[in-house]
């Protein structure tokens, strides 16, 4: 609700080591088990499927564990460090997964590590994103993980929120939906400052 439409596509973007995979982790339970997303936000309870090129699997079950508090038998399947890449081939596979699991949202962490193209080529992206429109055409929700550029476009003031995202401009022109997140200290606590740069279906 007033995060991500249902089977599109959607963007979760930060700088490095700033909880992105927590993020989008939180998200994957709350999906899974019909919970509030930030304990506000409704969810559509749905089956997941998460492809993480960037950590293991013993790593991803911790991480889970303490999101949930303890061992819960949810409907979130994994695919970790197995080299998938956005291509006819693999994708075939996990759409065929998808319906043998009933999966309603597949999740990538992160984009650039499941493609091999020119993150920089507007027609090599396009041809990445085209892939995952091969699940939203099934009614399969998409989400991916990105990264920030290290640098500001503009040395003399901070990037709008989409501008902050690395690569061709097609990486936020395709997406319908589009959150940041940033860790903030205040106050001796640390706090998570989620932003929404995009939202095409919906007031953000």
């Amino acid at each position: 609700e007033n995060i991500f439409e249902r089977a599109t596509i959607g963007q979760l973007s930060a700088a490095p080591n700033q909880w992105k995979t927590w993020v989008m982790w939180h998200k994957a339970i709350c999906i899974a088990t019909g919970r509030k997303v930030f304990d506000r936000f409704d969810t559509d309870k749905q089956n997941v499927l998460i492809v993480n090129e960037e950590d293991t699997e013993m790593l991803l079950k911790e991480r889970s564990l303490m999101l949930l508090g303890e061992a819960e038998d949810i409907p979130v399947y994994i695919h970790a460090e197995k080299g998938i890449k956005l291509e006819d081939r693999a994708v075939k596979q996990l759409l065929k997964e998808a319906k043998e699991k009933n999966i309603g949202v597949i999740i990538f962490d992160s984009l650039s590590v499941i493609h091999t193209a020119d993150e920089n080529s507007a027609k090599e992206m396009s041809a990445v994103f085209e892939q995952m429109k091969k699940f939203t055409r099934e009614g399969i929700t998409v989400l991916f993980t990105n990264h920030h550029r290290k640098k500001s476009l503009k040395k003399w003031e901070k990037d709008d929120l989409q501008e902050q995202v690395r690569g061709s401009t097609v990486i936020n022109a395709v997406p319908s939906g589009h959150i940041t997140c940033e860790e903030k200290i205040q106050g001796g606590e640390k706090f998570i400052i989620i932003r929404q740069a995009k939202l095409k279906g919906a007031k953000k």
